[in-house]
């Protein structure tokens, strides 16, 4: 990853976590939407961690401050995180059009920004629900 690419990554997380602050927001205490606990259940598993969900929580932050809202709202928001085979993030998508964007538009947006605080996958994949 370029040193300018980790640097404007960091100056919008940096504006993302003081917008948080001046909104007396605590950790991401907002969510884009609520997870019940039977999703919660299947996600830990389907491997899925808390670390992964914190970094998804942040990486959204990140991708919506590089794309217009109408194109987050279409492709981002209604990803799914599905589970974690060994080292790849598995989305559902809603659609073929939804899964071919991602595929070669986002892909790498989205393993750059889950990975920003931690590697913590090597790519990701996305399935049709």
């Amino acid at each position: 990853m370029s040193e300018q690419m980790i640097s404007m990554l960091e100056e919008i997380l940096q504006k993302v976590e003081g917008i948080e602050k001046a909104l007396n927001l605590n950790n991401g205490a907002i969510k884009s939407k609520v997870i019940s606990d039977r999703q919660q259940e299947n996600l830990v598993h389907n491997g899925i961690n808390n670390a992964i969900m914190e970094s998804w929580e942040k990486a959204k932050k990140l991708i919506k401050a590089e794309m217009t809202e109408g194109s987050y709202n279409s492709l981002i928001t209604p990803l799914e995180i599905y589970k974690l085979e060994g080292r790849t993030l598995v989305f559902t998508t809603q659609t073929v059009m939804q899964k071919e964007m991602m595929e070669t538009r986002y892909k790498d947006l989205i393993v750059t920004a889950v990975n920003f605080d931690n590697k913590l996958i090597d790519s990701v994949k996305f399935l049709i629900k």
